[in-house]
């Protein structure tokens, strides 16, 4: 996915798709809706992935904000203060390490409190 993001919405390719169908509002539009409908899949994926992850771990799909909130807060200030870039850098290594690290549960359905788990 990061490789085909690469290719088709860096600047580079924006800027040859906007000469090559021209710079009309029209094809404007439809190249950076392209571009947003990329975003929200990406987002999507992204999400789905990680809540499930979570889950996995069986843990809150909420529990995502902590990783993301400081990594956005940080990425504000990232450039004018050298603790925002430890900061992001700590946020996302913690995201890391929960996400993809630590081990999940090995029975899915140990402790399952859902609706005709048998209880």
């Amino acid at each position: 996915m990061y490789v085909l993001h690469r290719a088709f919405v860096s600047e580079e390719s924006l800027v040859a798709a906007a000469r090559l169908i021209g710079r009309s509002p029209a094809a404007l539009f439809f190249v950076w809706g392209l571009v947003a409908a990329w975003w929200i899949l990406m987002a999507w994926i992204f999400l789905a992935a990680s809540v499930r992850r979570l889950a996995d771990r069986r843990l809150s799909g909420w529990r995502l904000f902590l990783f993301l909130a400081p990594a956005a807060v940080a990425a504000h200030f990232v450039g004018r203060y050298w603790p925002a870039e430890l900061a992001m850098i700590a946020s996302l290594a913690w995201m890391v390490g929960e996400l993809g690290l630590l081990p999940g549960t090995t029975d899915p359905f140990a402790g399952d409190d859902a609706p005709g788990a048998g209880r």
